[in-house]
């Protein structure tokens, strides 16, 4: 099950990320991090199109044993916002901080990565609680604007 990005080339949490873009933005403006730190900060993901998780299937392959991976099955759905809930009970300060730290979860390794090892640890950690603290707070500011829906890909890989 991976993320998929669709014909139009979004994925569905457009929104989302954009918050985190800008915390990261004003995080740079108030020189909370460097020019090379903001530069050196990377989203270590990739979307994939449904043809671009096909494609390798496309040519057949046969592996050492005889084996062959075809792709038995690919199907596409849409996840609606997981913390949904939260949003429709009101609980939009606890729905900002699930988002951010559903973010934080995958994020935070290569964003530390990009922090300068002049810093302390301590100071690294506090940079990035901030950021995640931020983007938090522009979630709530307006949460139903980035409430994301996600495409996803399901596939089945089969060995023949």
């Amino acid at each position: 099950v991976d993320v998929l990005r669709g014909d139009d080339d979004l994925m569905g949490a457009e929104a989302l990320f954009g918050r985190l873009s800008d915390a990261l933005a004003r995080a740079r403006e108030s020189n909370e991090l460097s020019e090379a730190e903001y530069v050196d900060i990377v989203y270590p993901t990739w979307f994939r199109s449904l043809d671009d998780v096909r494609a390798p299937f496309d040519s057949v392959f046969t592996g050492r044993g005889g084996h062959q991976l075809v792709l038995a099955e690919a199907v596409t759905a849409v996840l609606p916002d997981p913390f949904a809930g939260l949003l429709a009970a009101g609980r939009v300060d606890d729905y900002a901080a699930r988002q951010a730290g559903f973010l934080r979860a995958f994020l935070e390794p290569s964003f530390a990565a990009a922090l300068s090892r002049s810093r302390s640890d301590d100071e690294r950690m506090r940079m990035l609680d901030g950021i995640w603290r931020r983007t938090a707070e522009l979630i709530a500011a307006d949460p139903h604007a980035v409430a994301p829906a996600y495409r996803l890909a399901a596939v089945r890989i089969q060995r023949v």
